[in-house]
């Protein structure tokens, strides 16, 4: 956890600051833990609609191997559960931090996503912080091991689209 501070660009005073706590790694680690349950319980009913698992035959192997055994089968079976998956992936944030207060691993754990300024990220901001953390997740985790050294705490994507995972209840951002 790091403190820093946001300009802020609402009177008074102009150019006045608001002492932030910038979200630690491990923090927004159980957020994303907590979101990744439901995300994850809807992805796999999806998947399953999407593939036709009749064809397979009849195996006494684990769920994993079974998983294998249907891409082994139907080679391209792979990218539609992998699109779909990057899909909700990019939507989850989209649609909680547009709609709601962030999304419901994020409140549970005490965190925000906002600007420079301490408000929540505009839309098309948002949508390319979406974009680009489904891309760091994708990427071996790149982004949150990045945060692991990073001395603010900060992922490629926060940085990119200018954001920031705060703890809210310790900072004095202004109400939306």
């Amino acid at each position: 956890m790091t403190t820093s501070t946001f300009t802020t660009d609402a009177p008074p005073p102009a150019g006045a600051t608001i002492p932030v706590v910038t979200a630690g790694v491990w923090r927004r680690g159980v957020a994303l833990a907590l979101d990744l349950i439901p995300l994850v319980t809807l992805w796999a009913f999806g998947v399953a609609a999407l593939l036709d698992l009749g064809e397979l035959p009849d195996t006494q192997w684990n769920p994993f191997d079974t998983l294998v055994d249907v891409v082994n089968h139907q080679p391209g079976a792979i990218a539609a559960p992998t699109l779909l998956l990057g899909l909700m992936l990019f939507a989850w944030p989209l649609l909680f931090q547009r709609f709601g207060r962030g999304t419901p691993g994020k409140r549970i754990t005490g965190l925000a996503l906002v600007n420079e300024h301490g408000r929540p990220l505009p839309g098309d901001r948002l949508a390319l912080w979406c974009a680009l953390r489904v891309l760091g997740l994708g990427l071996v985790l790149v982004g949150p091991l990045w945060a692991l050294v990073d001395p603010q705490r900060r992922t490629p994507y926060d940085r990119i689209a200018g954001a920031w995972v705060v703890v809210a209840e310790r900072s004095a951002l202004p109400r939306a």
